[in-house]
């Protein structure tokens, strides 16, 4: 139940050094994620991509990836196989800092300084096992870049469901932020640091006073009333009393003990990564 969103960058080949940066450890937190980061990414239906027959550069990925004795994930052609690369970059329009690469000397440094499972963490943990009753629907974004409300609102309603050991789940409004949200950019995309400003100030509302209606790309003005057209926005909201940043700043190993630390005491977060071409083919695997 870690909610991710993506920027899109296109890069032909990756080191495997690269891929597997984190693969020691991060691979724990990918399989709680997985989930989370489709939904994120969006599921456009195939007749929206106007053709019916995949890409040639998808089919050359795909089967790059899987020719590859040594690669640890599968690919396979989904419906983002159809779609035009204009398309893809219009849903992943999440505001992220520049991909850092990192020499074998400070990987070396990494792997040595990377907690271990000694630390007192389980070397799994999933938050959709420890809380079935806080899961909540994956959502299709649609043809709008709206990943950074998306998956902020669904990691707000994630940790007040577990504060709230799973009494309460509401499903909050991701439009609240699209349209409402002055210091982010609607469709165009957003970042992540405003959008959690916007949900300690400002609020959310419940999906059912806001419905998202940006799946056509478009925005609706910013509601003063909920979708009843009686109830007023401001008497539905519900506040986030604070929220904390892993600065990227921080050496990576101590930033990986920090996100490792959150999940097992029971939050969710919000993260942006860079996606290169052939993640969009992915299957299964680490």
């Amino acid at each position: 139940m870690v909610v991710i969103l993506c920027s899109f960058r296109k890069l032909s080949t990756i080191t495997r050094r690269e891929r597997s940066y984190s693969k020691m450890r991060i691979s724990t937190l990918l399989a709680a994620t997985i989930v989370a980061l489709f939904a994120s990414l969006a599921v456009v239906k195939g007749g929206e991509t106007g053709t019916t027959t995949p890409r040639a550069s998808s089919i050359a990925l795909i089967h790059s990836v899987n020719s590859n004795p040594n690669s640890t994930w599968k690919a396979e052609v989904n419906k983002f196989s159809f779609m035009g690369e204009d398309k893809i970059r219009q849903m992943l329009s999440t505001f992220v800092p520049p991909a850092t690469r990192y020499t074998d000397e400070q990987m070396a440094t990494i792997r040595d300084k990377s907690p271990s499972p000694s630390n007192g963490h389980p070397t799994e943990y999933d938050l959709r096992k420890e809380f079935p009753q806080c899961i909540q629907p994956i959502r299709d974004q649609g043809r709008c870049g709206s990943c950074w409300a998306m998956a902020a609102a669904e990691a707000f309603g994630d940790n007040f469901c577990i504060a709230s050991e799973g009494k309460i789940n509401i499903v909050f409004s991701p439009q609240d932020m699209v349209s409402c949200d002055w210091y982010n950019n609607g469709c165009m995309g957003g970042q992540l640091r405003p959008a959690w400003r916007y949900m300690t100030s400002k609020g959310l509302v419940p999906e059912s006073c806001i419905p998202y209606t940006s799946i056509n790309g478009t925005t609706i003005k910013c509601p003063d009333t909920c979708v009843d057209g009686v109830t007023s926005v401001k008497s539905q909201k519900y506040k986030l009393k604070s929220y904390h940043k892993v600065s990227p700043l921080i050496e990576i190993w101590k930033r990986e003990q920090l996100l490792e630390e959150a999940l097992v005491s029971g939050h969710t977060m919000e993260a942006g990564f860079t996606v290169y071409q052939d993640f969009m083919q992915y299957k299964s695997g680490v």
